[in-house]
């Protein structure tokens, strides 16, 4: 196998490996991944095969030389596999009252993620499809085995605080996010914790998960009134609140929650601008809002209030959510297009065509045909509305 330089999309190479040992290593990796039978495979082949050799390296200490810390590496790479063994084996046995397609899909790639993983040649690739989004993503610079044991980790922790919540309960709420919550890319900590969060700053018990209208006046008001750093302190202190009153004793649990807590601080800020909280703290089922099947076209919003409005519905985590708000503070046609335009992407059309029905759309169809030829939205909602309008009518 001819040497050659390092490339340079490869990671720095490990301390204390010269770039001899570590060539050394891979010519003695390539033997082993080709069974003896050549000494050389194709470059992207020797790249990955070098990346692992990088991440073993980077677990096996720094006691001894390259060949030696690389066995060293080996070994802990087993250990960081019992660990996950472990960790699967509790989520498996303490599994959050609800759950949803992703999280279900990505929880069976990882529990077979043994007989995918080849720790000693591409030790770097992380063994597993992950579907689900965590609250607090796993960084991606965390490579291989260490990326599934610290996701694994941050899903136990989640769904500590999801257990505490009764099913019903977190079914409702979950609903509320869209038409077909299950079929969403959704995480479960999120619209839980921020309804806790909610009702303990309100001094509510947090059980029913159910954030009232009056509830999110409440707080609107209380948060209108803050200055400087008060919010964070506020929504921090709540976390707090939430962790001694529910008993949650791991050590990350607080530190999560706070974190949890803290990103709700920038979209309150630009709810604030709206005059409304409903993208920030989410409406279980019975909340969510009920439409009229017919649109009546009224009156359009002020530019600043359009503004604000969309600024709102940027910061939106769910679709409820969304909904809400435009249910609420779009009158006028030429508003909701707007909207649509710039709020509105891909399947989320759809969910909200299905909250308003086909009577509604229908309305929004006459203004779309009146729109200069050629016109066409970056979202593509109107091409979506067609679709839409054009099933119900063959059902």
């Amino acid at each position: 196998m001819n040497e050659r330089p390092l490339p340079a999309s490869l990671p720095p190479e490990p301390e204390q490996a010269t770039q001899a040992e570590l060539f050394a290593l891979l010519a003695r990796q390539t033997v082993l991944y080709t069974a003896g039978d050549s000494s050389s495979v194709p470059v992207e082949v020797a790249e990955e095969l070098l990346r692992s050799i990088f991440f073993t390296l980077s677990l096996g200490g720094n006691a001894g030389g390259a060949a030696v810390r690389l066995a060293a590496g080996q070994h802990a790479l087993a250990l960081l596999m019992e660990d996950c063994d472990r960790l699967l084996r509790g989520l498996a046995a303490a599994p959050p009252p609800r759950t949803n397609q992703a999280y279900r899909d990505t929880l069976a790639s990882m529990t077979g993620y043994r007989k995918r993983y080849d720790r000693l040649f591409f030790a770097h690739v992380v063994p597993a499809d992950i579907d689900y989004p965590l609250a607090w993503a796993v960084e991606e610079q965390i490579q291989g085995i260490c990326y599934l044991k610290e996701y694994l980790r941050r899903m136990a922790l989640e769904n500590r605080l999801l257990r505490l919540f009764g099913a019903a309960e977190t079914e409702a709420l979950l609903a509320g996010c869209g038409p077909d919550p299950d079929a969403m890319s959704l995480n479960l900590y999120e619209p839980v914790a921020a309804a806790a969060l909610a009702l303990t700053l309100l001094h509510e018990d947090p059980a029913p998960l159910h954030v009232t209208d009056e509830g999110r006046a409440a707080l609107l008001r209380r948060f209108t009134a803050y200055d400087g750093g008060a919010l964070n302190h506020a929504l921090a202190a709540a976390a707090d609140t939430l962790v001694d009153r529910c008993a949650l004793n791991e050590p990350d649990d607080r530190a999560y929650l706070r974190r949890a807590a803290l990103a709700l601080a920038p979209r309150i800020n630009a709810a604030l601008s709206a005059g409304r909280l409903d993208g920030v703290f989410p409406s279980p089922l019975c909340d969510a809002p009920k439409l009229s099947p017919v649109w009546v076209d009224g009156a359009p919003m002020p530019d600043e209030a359009l503004r604000g409005l969309i600024a709102a519905l940027g910061e939106c985590r769910f679709l409820s959510d969304k909904a809400a708000l435009v249910t609420r503070s779009v009158h006028a046609l030429r508003d909701l297009t707007e909207v649509l335009d710039l709020c509105f992407w891909g399947e989320e059309c759809d969910a909200l065509f299905d909250w308003y029905g086909p009577h509604a759309c229908l309305a929004l169809l006459q203004a779309v045909q009146q729109k200069p030829d050629g016109w066409a939205s970056e979202t593509g909602w109107e091409r979506r509305l067609r679709r839409y309008l054009l099933h119900h009518l063959r059902r």
